[in-house]
């Protein structure tokens, strides 16, 4: 695998530390890593790689014999985003400024319920990079809600891309016309270390939408040739609902609205509908809010 993606990526790969850029100090800016692919995997550690390591033979280490929990060729590759086992809280304290933590979505709740261990949370993650990942128990590809984690300062979220749900498209939203990156809002940057976590930025928001009308609603074939004129089926009774997906709470709370169905594929509430209203929501990071 790391021949194969020495062989096609070329230079794009970084297979070295940069100039003057030691992992163990300090992480490259974005504009060092322009035009690099970087590989995040576990590295082997360096009392394990004084000890002659030879593939496919066992080492033996305090008396231990175990194998090497990685190939070699593949753990060098892991130079300034390197896997690190997050255990509790107390791993927290970690200040390799390599290191990346994989929390499972349920370890991650856990400790966004507890006041001080989340703002130990949202506090190293203003510095160092955490992953998060679906828990096991989605079995049928759902997602999780990327915003709740995004709130906490967490980078990565994975997402199960084959199923298009809330999450899915919560992920779309944020990503939408970028190139896979978005910059933190006030606050969540490690330039801000100097701003209290309580004291982050948020705002009160008062928001109104109107739906006029609809116009051409997707039909399958089969009903529309049942409908009337340009109308299409007549028994065909739609509806608008919005949700406003923000912060209360250490969870993410929806806002639900709907309107009045109407007819047709072309339905029309006309210019005197009533507006779908959040009012006196408190609390919000307008960056990391959405309406869906």
């Amino acid at each position: 695998m790391v021949q194969i993606m020495k062989e096609e990526w070329g230079d794009h790969l970084l297979t070295q530390p940069l100039d003057g850029i030691d992992p163990y100090l300090r992480q490259p800016r974005l504009d060092e890593l322009y035009d690099k692919i970087l590989i995040k995997v576990k590295r082997i550690p360096d009392d394990v790689l004084e000890g002659e390591i030879e593939r496919g033979r066992t080492l033996q280490i305090d008396g231990i014999r175990t194998k090497p929990p990685i190939c070699e060729e593949l753990a060098a590759l892991g130079i300034y985003t390197h896997s690190e086992h997050f255990t509790d809280h107390t791993s927290l304290s970690s200040r390799t400024p390599s290191h990346i933590f994989s929390l499972s979505e349920y370890s991650f709740s856990a400790l966004a319920g507890d006041g001080e261990k989340s703002r130990k949370l949202l506090e190293h993650n203003r510095d160092y990079f955490m992953r998060i990942y679906p828990k096991g128990s989605r079995f049928t590809s759902s997602n999780p809600d990327p915003s709740f984690h995004w709130r906490r300062g967490a980078q990565m979220v994975a997402m199960n891309w084959q199923k298009l749900d809330e999450g899915m498209m919560l992920n779309e939203a944020m990503f939408a016309d970028t190139n896979g990156w978005v910059l933190k809002p006030a606050g969540f940057l490690s330039s801000d270390s100097h701003i209290d976590v309580d004291a982050i930025p948020r705002k009160t928001l008062d928001l109104r939408i109107t739906i006029l009308a609809g116009q051409y609603l997707p039909l399958s074939e089969v009903r529309r040739q049942s409908g009337v004129g340009v109308g299409g089926d007549r028994k065909f009774r739609p509806f608008v609902k919005a949700e406003l997906h923000v912060e209360k709470q250490n969870r993410s709370l929806d806002y639900a609205r709907e309107n009045a169905p109407r007819e047709t594929d072309n339905p029309d509430w006309g210019f005197d509908a009533t507006p779908f209203e959040f009012l006196d929501v408190k609390n919000v990071i307008e960056e990391l809010s959405f309406l869906r």
